[in-house]
């Protein structure tokens, strides 16, 4: 298998066969993949993924505490022990559900390179998810409704897609994933 990150010129399909096994077998790295012989293969590593989700919930929060507490007209105290619980939250899911992601990007797909419109399908799944956890935490703490913490998740949704949105691409760019990854020639 090292002979294959060593000799970039071999192009037999046993170096792409064992780039994947590599990749797959390390549980937290997964191939962004080419399905032809000449294309290299590029890994985002688990440091990459905790960088990514941890840069998100950091600058996310420095946006949203104050932001919320002026919208919502709430303690700010309140809406930084929402944002931080949220955020907890959001992040371990940001991770789990990346991961999934890209699992299933490179099956269906044999690469985890998205286009525009799986990138809009990537933040609105990921969204749906979070909402699901995070309205009955958001209506018991503030002690509202369940309806009540719905409008207000849901404003705080149409914040978190757009954020969502253009951080992932600013990251991508910004960390690219030939930049971080270990590439072979396929």
């Amino acid at each position: 298998m090292r002979s294959c990150f060593r000799n970039v010129n071999r192009v037999s399909g046993r170096c792409r066969a064992a780039s994947l096994q590599w990749a797959q077998h390390r549980s937290f790295a997964w191939a962004a993949s080419a399905t032809t012989n000449k294309q290299r293969i590029y890994v985002r590593t688990f440091r990459d993924r905790v960088r990514h989700a941890l840069l998100f919930e950091a600058v996310a929060l420095a946006i949203f505490i104050p932001g919320s507490a002026l919208i919502f007209d709430q303690p700010i105290e309140h809406m930084g022990v929402i944002g931080i619980a949220s955020a907890t939250v959001a992040t371990l899911w940001n991770f789990v559900f990346n991961m999934g992601f890209d699992r299933a990007m490179l099956r269906l797909r044999g690469s985890v390179h998205k286009t525009m419109a799986i990138r809009i399908a990537h933040t609105f799944l990921f969204e749906a998810g979070l909402v699901a956890m995070l309205i009955p935490m958001i209506a018991w703490y503030l002690e509202i409704g369940l309806w009540a913490a719905f409008l207000m998740d849901l404003a705080i949704v149409t914040f978190y897609l757009v954020y969502g949105f253009l951080f992932n691409i600013a990251y991508d760019r910004l960390f690219p994933i030939s930049a971080v990854g270990a590439p072979c020639a396929a």
